[in-house]
């Protein structure tokens, strides 16, 4: 039994050292950063969707109670640095025709900070 207990900590420490980034993204999502280029008010699903620029770009949703903002809290303006942490997948909805039409999605943010 002690031998087993041993093994497992060797390859854990192992895993843990040299695969950080594999162990990081797998738990707690995909890191994103850059300049802010625009920010979308999705008004029908209440969020808003948000490109980024480099050197990690992508497109965002950012929802009000779910997605934690630190300060700067300027997630709204366009010309600040965002980085934070993604994961899942949100869409955003905004009126047209009889009711509302999906325009975009992407990642959910977990978390995110500003300038």
């Amino acid at each position: 039994m002690r031998r087993v207990s041993l093994v497992f900590l060797l390859v854990a420490s192992f895993l843990s050292f040299f695969l950080p980034g594999l162990v990081d993204a797998a738990t707690f999502g995909t890191p994103f950063g850059g300049r802010l280029i625009s920010s979308i008010p999705c008004s029908c699903s209440f969020n808003v969707m948000i490109t980024v620029g480099p050197p990690r770009p992508g497109v965002f949703m950012y929802r009000p109670g779910s997605s934690t903002l630190y300060r700067y809290y300027n997630i709204f303006g366009g010309g600040n640095w965002v980085l934070g942490i993604a994961s899942g997948y949100d869409v955003c909805l905004q009126p047209g025709g009889f009711g509302c039409t999906p325009v975009g999605g992407g990642p959910l943010i977990l978390k995110v900070g500003t300038s």
